[in-house]
């Protein structure tokens, strides 16, 4: 097996042994055609060696990104070329990856994610040898994304969406870490699942929302129009399954310890409970909600971000995605105090701003860090408009 220096022309077909290393570092970058990265794509999966031999080559890539987060530039081609001579020194057919690899670790590469909708897409290996695709949304970012069936995603801030490249061929599976907005591409043959921690989202042709933070302690699927069925197991791991209509959502309490909580966040919702809905009897874990403003759960994708009656406790973890921060409480009473209102395209600065309107809050900002502390003095001004569990 050999790797060449030049870009070849696309023009004609890459050899099953033999692939252009200028083609895998293109391939790495995101900077080939569709028909350039099946070429790609098709290499790599002939044969394990092939797969193998890229999959060492993509961790010297990510190994050097991330021992040096902090530089601003990059060079890709002095990169490689250090790597390819270590290479052609070794004379013998045993390739010491680790040594690459601790060579590769000082080459610098930046991600830059900024405020700007960011994707990686690398290739991952599962246990089926089957290739997987993965869509990363970083913190501070929001992503859409265009599937293979047409159907559109958008990705909300430190999100992932995985699912394997043969997608659209059999089934339309995915998985999902994180908050996403699905507009489906109808298919009655071919319905679209999003697989959320062991709870299934199925759809045909349907927009709807999924909200499934790995730290969150409830999943939430959200149906603004179509119809979904979401199915998945209790406390007392006998399954369930819930077809929803527009305008409906259901919740799924992870942890039984805190379904009254969960409760009496959502008290202002007018709960289903038994309404043609199955099964007949409910489980505790499970909350079905009808009437629901669906643009306010959908709004993190859209200009006009709504935020009503959130909880500043809440309303913090929000933040922290949506602006790649850390928010930490100097008063455990401010936690309980609640805002409304629509964010645009303010800053986390004005946002603060903002929130004192409303709420007692004082804040002090550090690097990548901000203090949210209770302030008596506007406790007392703003004491007949304050809202408090």
């Amino acid at each position: 097996m050999s790797i060449n220096n030049r870009r070849p022309n696309m023009n004609k077909s890459i050899s099953q042994d033999e692939i252009n290393k200028g083609l895998i570092i293109s391939f790495l970058k995101g900077e080939l055609t569709s028909e350039e990265e099946v070429s790609v794509l098709d290499w790599i999966n002939h044969s394990e060696e092939n797969e193998t031999i890229f999959i060492e080559y993509r961790n010297i890539w990510m190994n050097s990104a991330f021992k040096n987060p902090k530089r601003e530039i990059f060079n890709s081609q002095s990169a490689w070329n250090k790597t390819e001579s270590l290479l052609n020194s070794t004379k013998s057919k045993t390739i010491n990856w680790f040594t690459i690899a601790k060579i590769a670790s000082v080459v610098i590469l930046i991600f830059l994610l900024g405020v700007a909708s960011t994707l990686f897409l690398k290739p991952m290996k599962s246990e089926s040898s089957r290739q997987l695709c993965e869509i990363v949304t970083p913190l501070g970012s929001k992503s859409i994304v265009t599937l293979p069936d047409s159907t559109v995603v958008w990705l909300n801030a430190g999100s992932r969406l995985t699912y394997l490249k043969d997608f659209n061929e059999k089934t339309r599976l995915v998985s999902l870490e994180g908050e996403a907005f699905f507009k489906v591409k109808t298919n009655k043959k071919k319905p679209f699942v999003v697989n959320a921690f062991g709870l299934k989202v199925n759809a045909v042709g349907t927009a709807f929302n999924v909200k499934a933070y790995p730290n969150d302690k409830s999943i939430i699927a959200t149906l603004v129009e179509g119809v979904i069925k979401v199915e998945g197991k209790g406390f007392n791991q006998k399954s369930f399954a819930y077809t929803l209509k527009p305008n409906q959502n259901i919740i799924y309490v992870r942890d039984s310890k805190l379904i009254e909580s969960e409760k009496s966040t959502n008290e202002g919702i007018n709960h289903e409970k038994n309404k043609g809905l199955r099964p007949e009897v409910i489980p505790e874990e499970i909350l079905l909600n009808d009437n629901i403003r669906t643009e306010i759960l959908t709004s993190w994708k859209d200009k006009h971000w709504i935020i009503e009656g959130e909880e500043l406790e809440n309303l913090a973890t929000l933040l922290e995605r949506r602006y790649n921060v850390v928010v930490h409480f100097k008063s455990k009473e401010l936690k309980s105090f609640k805002f409304s209102g629509t964010i645009e395209n303010e800053t986390i600065e004005q946002v603060m701003e903002i929130l004192k309107l409303t709420t007692p809050l004082k804040f002090e900002f550090g690097k990548g860090e901000v203090w949210w502390d209770i302030d008596n003095k506007l406790v007392d001004k703003y004491s007949r408009i304050l809202s408090k569990k």
